[in-house]
């Protein structure tokens, strides 16, 4: 009974956090996640100086409010939850938002009309795109389309809004070569142009706004 009792107590808890991030959260923002990925992901943190190896963005669906935008296995849609939910537990997801965005937000009626844009912009452009195992900023599939991953499409999506566009940055694959080596097979993408979840942490053009822990 107290075993039952805890877990209801522990759920509650994790429903309030999350209700709790949902209420602030704005179409725009950036969420970091350390991602439990195996080997993957820590080569990414170990490359990048930070936890974190994955990133989404917040769109808000007309028909059912808050969600998340992500590359993971393809370009796709998933609840808050389950977001967060794929994260390495005791560890931390970290909010960001676009200073330009937080600026637009105080004009309601101009946010409103840039929440339905994007979430059009993505649905029809972006969902569905597959995802980019290269970490290729231009890279195509065999039908020529557009493949990404998570930071691409944050970035490619976002940029179509923004007037100071958040940067690429030549790719280090330095401190784990021989992990990538295996991973891209020999093909290492050194030095093209991309850019992480580090990139964003570390950006002047967006702050934090919160965090949650996992």
């Amino acid at each position: 009974m107290l075993k039952f009792i805890l877990l209801i107590l522990l759920s509650m808890s994790a429903y309030s956090k999350s209700a709790e991030l949902t209420s602030n959260l704005k179409v725009g923002d950036v969420i970091l996640l350390p991602l439990d990925c195996g080997e993957v992901c820590d080569a990414i943190s170990s490359e990048t100086g930070t936890p974190y190896s994955h990133a989404g963005l917040i769109l808000k669906d007309p028909k059912g409010g808050i969600v998340i935008a992500e590359a993971l296995s393809e370009v796709q849609i998933t609840s808050l939850n389950r977001f967060l939910s794929r994260g390495k537990k005791e560890q931390m997801a970290t909010v960001l938002r676009f200073y330009e965005l937080d600026e637009l937000s105080l004009d309601s009626k101009r946010f409103k009309i840039f929440e339905k844009h994007i979430w059009d912009r993505f649905m029809k452009s972006f969902y569905g795109l597959g995802y980019d195992n290269e970490f290729l900023w231009d890279n195509k599939d065999d039908q020529g389309r557009e493949k990404l991953y998570c930071t691409e499409l944050i970035t490619k999506l976002v940029n179509l809004y923004l007037k100071d566009t958040f940067p690429t940055f030549p790719m280090s694959y330095d401190k784990r070569k021989e992990f990538w080596e295996r991973q891209f097979k020999g093909r290492v993408p050194e030095g093209l142009p991309g850019n992480s979840p580090s990139d964003f942490f570390r950006s002047s053009l967006l702050k934090i706004i919160g965090q949650y822990q996992l």
